[in-house]
C-alpha cells in the first residue's frame, strides 16, 4: 500500500506546467503576455480597487531622517486599509518617484519596513532580515507606500483567536469557502495603495516602483504581473516554482 505522499508526489510530477513561454520572439513574448494575464484574472477574480474611497490621516510622526504618516484607507463594504506614508523630510525642488514595500510573514507587519524599532524584538526582527527598506528607501529620497496586509499587523487582531492555526492559513481557508481567495484580497489592497500613492501631490506616476520581501515578494510579482504602473521591482526570498514546493512535500515545510 503507497502512503498517500508518494501517491501525490507522482501526480504533480505528471503534471507539466502548460503555460510556459516557449517563443523566441517580440510578438510571440506580447502574445503568450496577453493569453497569461487573461488566465491570471480569471484565477484571481475580482482584484480592482473600490472607485470611491477616501483616506484618513491617524498621525504624523516627525523623525530625525524622514516623516511617518499613519494613514488608513476606507470604502463602503470594504475592511479599512492602514499603511505608513514616509516622506522626506527635505522638501524636494520636484516630484519624487514612489515605491511600494510590500511585508511579508510575521506580527509586525509593515512596522519592520517603517524602520519602527522600539523593543528589543522588533530591533533583532530587522537586523537579522535587513527590513527596514522603506525607511531606507525614504532616506535616499523615494516616497514609500507600506500598506498592512490581510491578517497581520493591526488587521490581525488578537492572535490567540487562532490557537495554534497559523493565522494566514486559517484565512486563506476561509475566504476559500466563501470563494475567495487571499491573495486576490491583499492584491486588491495593494492596488489601492498604489492609487493613492498616485495621486500623492510629492509623486511621479509614471515612476513607480514596488518591493517586497518573502510574502511580500509574492505579492509583488503578482502585482507588477497586473499593474503596468509598476515599472520597476525588487524581489526578495520568494521567487520558487509552487509546483517544486508542493512537490516536496511535508519536507519542504
Amino acid at each position: 500500500m503507497p502512503p498517500v505522499e508518494q501517491r501525490l508526489r507522482a501526480m504533480i510530477e505528471e503534471s507539466p506546467l502548460t503555460m510556459q513561454f516557449r517563443g523566441t520572439t517580440a510578438s510571440e513574448c506580447r502574445r503568450w503576455q496577453a493569453e497569461f494575464g487573461a488566465k491570471l484574472a480569471a484565477l484571481l477574480g475580482p482584484y480592482a480597487p473600490p472607485r470611491k474611497w477616501a483616506c484618513v490621516l491617524e498621525r504624523r510622526v516627525e523623525l530625525s531622517d524622514s516623516i511617518r504618516e499613519d494613514r488608513v484607507l476606507t470604502a463602503s463594504g470594504l475592511d479599512p486599509v492602514p499603511f505608513y506614508l514616509l516622506l522626506p523630510r527635505t522638501k524636494a525642488a520636484g516630484k519624487l518617484p514612489g515605491i511600494l514595500a510590500i511585508h511579508g510573514h510575521g506580527q509586525y507587519a509593515p512596522d519592520r519596513i517603517a524602520g519602527i524599532d522600539d523593543t528589543p524584538e522588533r530591533r533583532a526582527e530587522i537586523a537579522r532580515f535587513q527590513y527596514d527598506y522603506g525607511r531606507k528607501l525614504v532616506q535616499r529620497g523615494y516616497v514609500v507606500a507600506a500598506p498592512c496586509l490581510t491578517p497581520f499587523g493591526r488587521r490581525l487582531g488578537d492572535p490567540a483567536s487562532f490557537k495554534r492555526v497559523d493565522p494566514c492559513t486559517a484565512v486563506n481557508l476561509r475566504l476559500q469557502y466563501r470563494g475567495k481567495l487571499l491573495i486576490t484580497e491583499n492584491l486588491r489592497d495593494i492596488l489601492w495603495t498604489l492609487e493613492f500613492l498616485a495621486q500623492h501631490e510629492s509623486i511621479r506616476p509614471e515612476q513607480i516602483g514596488c518591493v517586497g520581501l518573502t510574502y511580500g515578494g509574492r505579492m509583488t510579482m503578482l502585482a507588477a504581473a497586473v499593474e503596468p504602473r509598476i515599472r520597476v521591482t525588487v524581489i526578495g526570498g520568494a521567487l520558487n516554482c509552487f509546483q517544486e514546493l508542493v512537490a516536496a512535500g511535508p519536507a519542504a515545510s
